[in-house]
């Protein structure tokens, strides 16, 4: 009897534990988020201004996905200045339908360079967090079914106006790069898989509930009207995650909203905003679109391959402080709160669900990277155990909350198992 209600009390503490544990490192983690912002994108990563901390960001990065077990390729292009040739990172999680025509893949995407004069917390520090936590969760489940790219974008903010930008006026660079000379060819390599489209995170930690603190661009009344209503209705509260899509975009808008609205704070809203634009935008549209095609998703639409992808923002200088502090010095640490925290922890949890979701990865099979990528161990073993698919990508049939399928099973067995013990027990008082 005695030895029994010891087994009992040791068991206790062991399966209630590892089960909180496991539900904690199976998440997105707002310290992880905050950390990345602090003591990583928290200064200038500008050519012509910081060279060498805009380097050691490009290395952290490919560091960061190696440590998480990612193919990594350093995809270097030219400028027109040698001396600042640019880089793309890129983290590549493979598929058990990777290399094959069935293969789906998905991209994540967020630049890394700043413009000028700004330490770029909020543009784009917060894009890169979000990726790089993002990478983080992802690559700690099973092999999914489709491949998986995270894309670390630079030359994103090029200076047009100057002649003396290394990606001034024509000259392809970051993104665009990126699509026409690597990701047509590495689909080309792969048998040529459809490629179900890019999201990319530009922008993305600006929360503001008060009244008037959403601007939009002119003319946003007349293009967009249902969603100027419902931001006019609500007072221009800056309170919500834009999304930024085409009409032929909308399996990626379906699904990101689902998984978008599956999360908790329902404070943080959501406003989609599809662009009529009918494959690739046009030299007219992108005059009356100008302000929706700003980001790197754009180069995505551009594209001859004309490859779907959707903008997530804060809408940059239309918000709050950041129509003072965008590109600017203000843009830094001190803009970093609890609630900004939180919001970009909601996106990045249906950033994670929606990427598990359309590439099939279904379960948690090994032991997970749960720190910040400034503390994470190297070498991480992933263990790619292939699995089978429980449903096809259809969004009707999507369920955001994958990460609870082995708590809930793990939880169940434990739960037997306990009262196994506790019958024991009982019988042996009798």
């Amino acid at each position: 009897m005695l030895r029994r209600l010891l087994l009992l009390s040791l068991y206790l503490p062991a399966v209630f534990g590892t089960l909180l544990k496991e539900a904690s490192l199976s998440q997105v983690q707002e310290e992880n988020l905050d950390s990345l912002l602090r003591h990583r994108f928290y200064m200038s990563r500008r050519h012509d201004v910081n060279l060498t901390a805009k380097y050691a960001v490009r290395d952290f990065v490919r560091q960061t996905f190696e440590d998480y077990g990612l193919e990594v390729v350093m995809h270097e292009f030219p400028t027109r200045k040698p001396e600042f040739n640019g880089t793309n990172v890129i983290g590549i999680l493979n598929g058990k339908e990777s290399y094959t025509p069935s293969d789906r893949p998905v991209l994540l995407g967020a630049h890394y360079d700043t413009a000028v004069a700004t330490p770029g917390v909020d543009d784009n520090g917060s894009g890169m967090a979000l990726l790089l936590e993002t990478a983080r969760v992802v690559s700690s489940r099973c092999q999914p079914q489709y491949t998986i790219l995270f894309a670390a974008f630079d030359y994103t903010e090029y200076t047009i106006s100057w002649a003396g930008d290394p990606c001034y006026w024509d000259v392809p660079c970051g993104s665009q790069q990126f699509v026409d000379d690597w990701l047509v060819s590495f689909l080309e390599k792969r048998n040529n898989p459809q490629f179900q489209g890019a999201f990319i995170a530009d922008t993305l930690m600006n929360w503001d509930d008060t009244d008037n603190s959403q601007a939009l661009p002119g003319g946003f009344n007349i293009l967009f009207r249902e969603p100027y209503n419902r931001i006019q209705t609500n007072n221009f509260r800056g309170d919500f995650l834009f999304l930024y899509s085409r009409p032929r975009d909308i399996f990626l808008i379906d699904t990101f909203t689902q998984c978008y609205n599956e999360q908790s704070n329902s404070s943080f809203r959501l406003e989609s905003v599809v662009v009529p634009i009918d494959g690739q935008p046009t030299a007219y549209d992108k005059r009356l679109y100008r302000a929706q095609l700003t980001s790197d998703h754009h180069n995505f639409w551009r594209s001859s391959s004309n490859f779907n992808a959707i903008q997530l923002t804060d809408s940059a200088n239309f918000r709050g402080d950041m129509q003072l502090c965008h590109h600017r010095m203000c843009d830094n640490v001190n803009i970093i709160s609890e609630v900004k925290i939180s919001f970009l922890t909601k996106i990045t949890k249906a950033v994670v669900d929606t990427l598990l979701n359309l590439s099939n990865s279904i379960e948690d099979c090994h032991d997970q990277t749960t720190e910040a990528p400034s503390k994470a161990k190297p070498h991480v073993t992933h263990k790619h155990t292939p699995i089978t698919p429980l449903r096809d990508t259809d969004p009707s049939q999507v369920s955001c909350g994958s990460a609870a399928i082995n708590i809930s099973l793990y939880f169940v067995i434990n739960f037997f198992i306990l009262v196994n013990i506790i019958t024991q027990i009982v019988s042996g008082v009798r």
